[in-house]
């Protein structure tokens, strides 16, 4: 099974790709390290008045993707992101905030049940016919508008002018 499209993802796309992955990755890393990365932590975890454990580190793992325009993917899952990068795009902005977009994801699962309560009864008291509907998507807006929007203008000096993201409700 997996091990058959294993080989198939190396032959076309690792093996080829790792040099100008592993490019990537240093030249992130060291973007990163200039943009007080851990202050930006600190300022989301509080703003979500999350529990995260200082102790718990987070691991970020880039794929590539090869090619210069499209889209990539990232995903949370505990303390490790996932994300895939256009190798042929070197955009540390956007990458570093996609990683953030990620992390609040995290932070926003980290809350304590009684905040978490407290949003719930929020939106779903609120006298607004939309509010079944804006209710679950107030997670990803408030990933977006964090991580793609304040951190990007955060660490870059200047908003995005970009679209943020591709779900018409989210990126408005």
């Amino acid at each position: 099974g997996l091990a058959y499209f294993d080989s198939i993802y190396s032959d076309l796309i690792w093996n080829d790709n790792l040099p100008k992955l592993a490019a990537y990755c240093a030249e992130l890393s060291d973007y990163a390290q200039n943009r007080d990365v851990d202050g930006i932590f600190v300022k989301l975890t509080q703003f979500y008045g999350s529990n995260w454990d200082a102790d718990v580190p987070f691991k970020v793992c880039i794929y590539p993707i090869p090619g210069k325009r499209g889209h990539s993917t990232a995903t949370p899952k505990g303390n490790i992101v996932t994300c895939g990068v256009l190798l042929d795009n070197y955009d540390y902005p956007t990458s570093l905030s996609v990683v953030f977009h990620e992390v609040c994801h995290l932070l926003y699962r980290e809350q304590s049940p009684e905040l978490q309560l407290q949003l719930e009864t929020w939106f779903l008291t609120a006298n607004n016919p939309t509010k079944i509907l804006t209710y679950p998507l107030a997670d990803e807006a408030l990933a977006t508008a964090l991580g793609n929007g304040w951190v990007f203008e955060t660490i870059n000096g200047k908003l995005d002018t970009t679209d943020w993201y591709n779900n018409f409700y989210i990126n408005r």
